[in-house]
C-alpha cells in the first residue's frame, strides 16, 4: 500500500513525497504550522488523511461536500416517484379493462377485438375520472364533461297517464318477442302497468337515435335518420349504488322503437339494467354486473372441474356492448377494483 502525502509549510510548497507502508498508519504531513495532511491510497483508492499537526479544515470540507452530494442524489431519487409541486398524486383506478370476455356458453371466452380497442379504452378512462366516487356506478355511468367523444342522449320526460295504451303496447312487443308461446293477458297487464303509475313505479322517456330494430340490425346498420326510441324504467325510482339489493338487481329499462305518431312500436333492446350513450355518434349500451367465479382473464378459467380456492369469487363487472341481430354483442368488459 502506498501513501502519497503532501503538505504546506508557513508560506511556501511543501514536501511531495510517495512512502510505502506496512503495517502501520502515516505519520505527520507536513512541517510549521501550516502542515496539512496527505492522501492516502488504499487499494487504489483516495482516502482523505490528515497529519497530527495537520489543519482540518479542508478535511471538513470535503466531508461536507461529499455528505451533500449524497443527500441530492437521495433527494432526486425520492423526487422522481412524487407528484409535481402543487398536484395530488395520482388516483387509483377503480375500473380496469379486461383482455378477456366470457362468451357464456360453458367456459368460452374471446379477446377485445382490435376494431374496439380505441372505443374500450377511452370508455375505461372515462369511468376513472371521478376518483370521488366511492361506490361502484351500479345506477348508471356518467360521462366525464371533458371526454367531448361521449354523450348521452337527451331523453324527454312523457306523462305515462297520458300514455297508457303505449305503455300496454310496449308490454306486448315484449310479450311476443320473448313468451309468445303463453297468451298475453291484456287485463292484467293494464292493471299492472296503473298500479305501477300511482306510486311512481313506472316512467317513460323518449329520445331521437339513429338506430336499427333488433331483428334488422343483421341486415342493415343505421341509415342516419333518427328514430324515436322510447325507454320505459320499471321498479323504485330511487337507486342506491350502496345497497347491496340493487347491485344484484340494478333499475329495469326497456327500449323500443315508435313510430313517429307513438301508435306502434318495436323492440328494440329489452334486457333490464343497459343505459345509453353514444361514443362518436354511434350508439351503445353498458350494464352492471355483480359475478361469481374465476375471471376470465385468468388461465385457471378454462379449468372449471377443478377447484381454485381464493380465485372463485364475487366481483362487480361493466361491459359495454353494440346493438347486433336480435341482441347486444358485448366489446368491452371492466373490472372493478375495490377502493383500499
Amino acid at each position: 500500500m502506498e501513501r502519497n502525502m503532501s503538505g504546506r509549510d508557513n508560506g511556501g510548497e511543501g514536501l511531495a513525497r510517495n512512502e510505502s507502508v506496512s503495517g502501520r498508519q502515516g505519520g505527520a504531513g507536513g512541517t510549521g504550522t501550516g502542515g496539512g495532511g496527505g492522501n492516502v491510497l488504499i487499494n487504489g483508492r483516495t482516502a482523505v488523511h490528515a497529519g497530527s499537526g495537520g489543519n482540518w479544515s479542508g478535511v471538513r470540507r470535503r466531508i461536507r461536500q461529499r455528505l451533500l452530494g449524497v443527500s441530492a442524489c437521495l433527494f432526486l431519487a425520492a423526487l422522481a416517484g412524487a407528484p409535481a409541486w402543487g398536484q395530488e398524486a395520482p388516483a387509483q383506478k377503480r375500473y380496469e379493462l379486461a383482455k378477456y370476455i366470457p362468451t357464456g356458453i360453458h367456459v368460452d371466452k374471446f379477446p377485445i377485438d382490435k376494431e374496439n380497442l380505441e372505443l374500450c379504452k377511452a370508455y375505461e378512462a372515462n369511468l376513472n375520472a371521478f376518483p370521488e366516487v366511492k361506490a361502484p356506478f351500479v345506477c348508471a355511468r356518467p360521462i366525464y364533461p371533458g371526454f367531448k367523444d361521449f354523450s348521452k342522449p337527451k331523453w324527454k320526460e312523457l306523462d305515462p297517464v297520458e300514455h297508457i295504451d303505449l305503455l300496454v303496447k310496449t308490454a306486448r312487443a315484449r310479450h311476443e318477442r320473448f313468451n309468445r308461446l303463453n297468451p298475453f293477458d291484456e287485463a292484467a297487464i293494464r292493471k299492472s302497468i296503473l298500479k305501477g303509475i300511482q306510486i311512481g313505479y313506472v316512467r317513460l322517456k323518449l329520445a331521437e337515435l339513429d338506430v336499427v330494430p333488433a331483428r334488422d340490425s343483421a341486415i342493415r346498420g343505421p341509415d342516419g335518420v333518427p328514430e324515436k326510441v322510447l325507454r320505459v324504467e320499471w321498479g323504485d325510482p330511487h337507486c342506491d349504488p350502496g345497497d347491496d339489493r340493487w347491485r344484484r338487481h340494478p333499475p329495469n329499462r326497456e327500449y323500443y322503437i315508435a313510430s313517429d305518431d307513438l301508435t306502434k312500436v318495436r323492440v328494440f333492446e329489452a334486457v333490464i339494467s343497459r343505459d345509453v350513450f353514444l361514443y362518436k355518434g354511434k350508439v351503445y349500451f353498458d350494464s352492471f354486473h355483480k359475478v361469481f367465479g374465476i375471471d376470465p382473464d385468468r388461465p385457471e378459467y378454462a379449468e372449471p372441474r377443478r377447484f381454485h380456492p381464493g380465485l372463485e369469487r364475487e366481483r362487480y363487472e361493466i361491459y359495454v356492448g353494440k346493438p347486433l341481430g336480435n341482441g347486444i354483442v358485448r366489446v368491452c368488459r371492466y373490472r372493478y377494483v375495490e377502493p383500499e
